[in-house]
């Protein structure tokens, strides 16, 4: 039988946003200098910033039980839900096509074909498209070539390797709503709560977005898990690692300076935690369950904000400079005002400044060049 996660009780377990991530699971939806670098390159002014927004991949609708599953070219392609997305830095994509519980692809050239799942919601390793996964919301690229999924309904975090073999990297959850957990420890016993972000360090050190758990944790190369940061209390609290607090983290990222970058969903705000996991905000208004950040080469960030259907720019300090999107759900593309989304979720920056956003509501993957 199919696995199924209520709305309703995820709702209730602190899911308080409306973006579906397919298999019935929806999103409630980083140095001891806790003060962003300025940036090596100036930012130029709002007014001067010029914003064009194209579909990428996919041929979906905004209807809600829209979306689909087909590979092929970039046109025809369909997706159900895209949520996390991460760069091999060769212009591949990998996404989480949360909906359809696959691993997608897309090339350089822009063909799109599915890496891992065999479509059913389950719990199974092996070959990369007889494995399962349930709800899958986050990926990243290992140095090595290794995709990491943050398999949400699942509680675990699953590994894809070069040679196209599923495994389970750390937990012992089972699938479906409230299977999950929290143990620090080997990976084999760790747990995890409905992770929804991860990313990988240099030295192969994995990053866990532990969100019902409320923590960062993180899965040495080695093969224990820790808790990074967080005391397990819901909460917005700065501070050392022990006694931080967050409020439904979403995804994470990496920028160049090793610093680890925190969508604090229901907290509306942006944390970074430094490499001793010492946290600070550098946003905290003026968002709506933002689910993902990205960090740009000259110190800019960029936001998925959710709830408001629309991407954020600002600048290192977090000084808004620009609005991408007009805010109003749906699909078109167009320049800075009168494009619209339908809850961005996914963001990615490409090597040459590209960047691109999984719209998990429009079920498409679009760019957003930015001159």
């Amino acid at each position: 039988m199919p696995i199924s996660l209520s709305a309703a009780v995820l709702v209730a377990a602190g899911a308080v946003a409306a973006v579906g991530l397919g298999a019935g699971l929806y999103v409630s939806w980083p140095t001891s200098d806790s003060t962003p670098k300025s940036p090596a390159v100036q930012t130029p002014p709002a007014s001067e910033v010029s914003v064009t927004v194209t579909t990428l991949a996919g041929s979906g609708s905004t209807a809600v039980a829209a979306g689909g599953k087909v590979d092929g070219s970039a046109n025809s392609a369909q997706f159900k839900d895209p949520s996390g997305i991460a760069t091999d830095g060769k212009g591949n994509l990998y996404i989480a096509d949360s909906g359809n519980n696959i691993i997608r692809k897309v090339s350089a050239s822009g063909d799109v074909s599915t890496l891992a799942g065999s479509g059913e919601p389950g719990l199974a390793d092996g070959p990369a498209l007889q494995a399962q996964f349930f709800g899958p919301t986050a990926v990243a690229v290992a140095s090595d070539g290794t995709i990491v999924v943050a398999d949400t309904g699942n509680h675990r975090i699953r590994g894809i390797s070069p040679a196209g073999q599923v495994s389970t990297i750390a937990g012992s959850g089972e699938p479906g709503l409230g299977r999950g957990g929290f143990a620090d420890g080997p990976a084999g016993t760790a747990r995890f709560n409905l992770p929804k972000g991860v990313a990988v360090d240099p030295s192969g050190n994995i990053y866990v977005a532990d969100t019902d758990n409320l923590r960062v944790r993180r899965i040495a190369a080695g093969g224990i898990v820790t808790t990074f940061a967080g005391n397990g209390e819901q909460g917005l609290l700065d501070g050392p690692a022990g006694i931080a607090q967050f409020s439904n983290l979403a995804q994470i990222s990496f920028d160049s300076s090793g610093r680890l970058w925190v969508a604090d969903q229901v907290n509306g705000a942006i944390r970074l935690i430094d490499p001793l996991g010492n946290v600070s905000t550098i946003v905290k208004t003026g968002l709506h369950f933002p689910a993902s950040v990205a960090t740009r080469a000259d110190g800019s960030f960029l936001v998925a904000d959710t709830g408001a259907h629309t991407l954020r720019l600002y600048d290192s300090s977090g000084l808004l400079l620009k609005v991408i999107g007009s805010g109003v759900q749906g699909y078109r593309d167009g320049t800075a005002n009168d494009a619209q989304f339908s809850n961005p979720v996914g963001i990615v920056v490409l090597s040459f400044g590209s960047v691109i956003v999984t719209d998990s509501g429009s079920h498409r993957v679009r760019s957003v060049d930015l001159k």
